[in-house]
């Protein structure tokens, strides 16, 4: 007859283990110093862990139970080992000797310090006077090379592998993967890219325990600047003054600082003409794909005091400036 145990290693190592799913991979069960488990035909009896002491032991009482019986074999399910690593042969428990709890309870924690499981777990089946013990796991995989292929720009390239927030050496997650993309498509979007086209393709070094991803980039057309809409009470200019002093020139390229360098314009202007309370922001910008255009809605309101902004020449009041004085002002 067969028992099952089962020993979570966040109890048996009293830390939590971030639940993340990991490249899917085929299972595999690897002997240490055994032949396959035998004896396929028996019947399998529902695991039920009984309780953990407070002081985390993480233990079964039914491996204490089991204590004493010779292990016959010990396999290793999820995570696999190669006939040149010695990690398994490190293990204070041993094939061919009496079970000790304390013993497995150590190797458990060996074999998580490795860094090579994501979780891990140990369960037994005992056949006669002799157990098999099975330690079953999610293999932790790191981030390897991240490559963004497709990209001629050096700089852009850079920023897109900076977007995937995907930094080598650290512990991978299936997760990151679709994240990388988004990262991807908002800067893109930043750099005036509203349609660019990313596929992805990762692949496991099983020799390095590290995942490389591959993001293939079409950035697509770059959009142009469309209609500028401008709101609030008394702005002192009107939209066509509005777009030239900001330099929105419709059809000109959206870049990444078309908007700051527009707001930080009319700021100026502002100024200049000693409207220290004025504020410009920018409400929205959408989007249109059939026209492949960035339409803006800024808001503006001179405040009070100072000259008007529009219409007049270029003598402008440049007190405010030689002064210092503050200007209000937000950049959304």
């Amino acid at each position: 007859m067969w028992f099952g145990l089962w020993l979570m290693a966040g109890a048996a190592l009293g830390q939590a283990v971030p639940a993340a799913s990991t490249p899917a991979r085929t299972p595999n069960t690897v002997p240490s110093g055994a032949t396959p488990a035998q004896g396929q035909q028996a019947k399998p009896v529902e695991d039920k862990p009984d309780s953990v002491d407070e002081k985390g032991a993480g233990l079964t009482t039914s491996l204490w139970q089991w204590k004493g019986l010779i292990v016959e074999k010990i396999l290793f399910e999820g995570v696999t080992f190669d006939a040149t690593d010695t990690l398994p042969k490190e293990l204070t428990q041993k094939v061919g000797v009496p079970l000790d709890p304390q013993e497995v309870r150590a190797s458990l924690r060996r074999l998580f310090a490795s860094g090579r499981y994501r979780d891990i777990s140990v369960r037994g089946i005992r056949q006669g006077d002799q157990v098999t013990l099975v330690f079953a796991g999610a293999a932790r995989y790191y981030v390897g090379r991240v490559t963004i292929a497709g990209v001629k720009s050096e700089r852009l390239t850079s920023l897109l592998e900076f977007a995937t927030k995907l930094s080598p050496g650290t512990a991978f997650t299936e997760a990151q993967i679709p994240a990388g993309t988004t990262g991807i498509k908002e800067i893109l979007q930043q750099q005036g890219y509203y349609e660019p086209q990313v596929a992805v393709k990762s692949e496991i070094d099983e020799a390095g325990d590290q995942v490389n991803v591959t993001y293939t980039v079409a950035i697509g057309p770059q959009a142009r600047v469309g209609q500028i809409k401008l709101v609030g009470d008394d702005t002192g200019l009107t939209p066509e003054e509005f777009r030239k002093r900001s330099k929105l020139k419709e059809n000109s390229k959206v870049r990444r600082d078309t908007t700051s360098n527009a707001l930080d314009r009319l700021r100026k202007l502002y100024q200049k003409k000693n409207r220290l309370e004025a504020t410009v922001s920018l409400q929205k910008q959408t989007y249109d794909d059939a026209r492949d255009k960035v339409d803006y809605e800024f808001h503006a309101s001179p405040g009070t005091g100072g000259e008007g902004v529009g219409g007049g020449g270029e003598d402008f009041d440049r007190a405010a400036a030689s002064s210092g004085s503050y200007l209000r002002g937000r950049d959304d």
